[in-house]
């Protein structure tokens, strides 16, 4: 389902507003930083995995999940500012 920003940023600003607030914590104010870092490993966790010759970090690659999360990074890029 593609992202429709007038329907989908409601929804997403009250599920990060959420996230915080079942942790008893206040976002933090590099809120898009630490999503797009935390994304950022994972996708470089993946890749040094796999080139280390771990099949199963390379079948996870193989099934797309790392273009998926790079994918990620571009989504809360563009839209993040819709969001809080």
């Amino acid at each position: 389902m593609p992202y429709q920003r007038e329907k989908n940023a409601v929804e997403r600003r009250e599920r990060i507003h959420l996230f915080f607030e079942s942790y008893g914590i206040p976002a933090p104010n590099n809120l898009q930083e630490w999503i797009i870092e935390r994304l950022t490993v994972l996708c470089e966790t993946m890749k040094n995995f796999a080139a280390n010759g771990n099949q199963a970090f390379q079948k996870k690659i193989d099934e797309g999940q790392l273009a998926h999360y790079e994918n990620e990074i571009k989504f809360v890029k563009d839209h993040f500012e819709d969001w809080v």
